[in-house]
């Protein structure tokens, strides 16, 4: 299957429009949901995330910065993910305890 042919890519999208439902709801902690921010944060910093895609994606974590982004820190902290500025090289993460 070629998939950068383009009748796979409109087989794609028919299917993509005509087999899945318009909403699926993901059921996720908040450790996991700020996991998702930062991991599409760090995707759209690449310079070759650009188009439609991109600003859909945007959206999205917009809004998720905006339901979990409760006080002035939560939210200073979400938005730090879009600077790479603010990146540490680091394996501990909310969800998971600092090995010691």
């Amino acid at each position: 299957m070629d998939v950068q042919s383009p009748e796979f890519q409109d087989a794609f999208i028919r299917d993509l429009r005509e087999q899945l439902p318009d909403v699926i709801r993901l059921d996720m902690s908040a450790s996991q949901a700020v996991l998702l921010i930062g991991q599409l944060q760090l995707a759209l910093r690449h310079p070759a995330s650009r188009g439609p895609s991109a600003d859909d994606t945007r959206q999205m974590v917009d809004s998720l910065i905006g339901m979990l982004g409760v006080t002035d820190v939560l939210a200073a902290g979400l938005r730090a993910g879009d600077c790479a500025n603010h990146d540490v090289a680091s394996e501990r993460s909310p969800t998971r305890p600092s090995r010691n």
